[in-house]
């Protein structure tokens, strides 16, 4: 059940993104995920259960298999994890996403 061209989606986390590595931000004004140190992505959706979820980077953006969600792809405004950094994407539908 594929949908579309399968994203080719980094396999790690570059080194530009490691310090997202333990962080927690507020998903579009809605519930925290986590972005974990080993790669999992932490959200409370049911897509999410069992630690299916996962993240990764290039050095251009981060990328994250949200199950059944769909990839997202976003970027932070800061390469740092600052107070007022905002992470700003889109899901592989089109449909905008941010997190605080």
């Amino acid at each position: 059940q594929q949908r579309g061209v399968q994203q080719r989606l980094p396999r790690g986390i570059d080194e530009k993104f490691a310090w997202m590595k333990g962080t927690e931000w507020m998903w579009n004004s809605w519930r925290e995920v986590r972005f974990e140190p080993d790669g999992t992505f932490d959200a409370p959706t049911d897509s999410c259960a069992q630690r299916q979820c996962k993240w990764s980077a290039d050095e251009d953006k981060v990328y994250i298999q949200w199950g059944s969600d769909g990839i997202h792809w976003v970027n932070p405004s800061k390469s740092e994890p600052k107070e007022g950094n905002k992470l700003t994407g889109k899901r592989e539908d089109g449909q905008k996403c941010s997190a605080t």
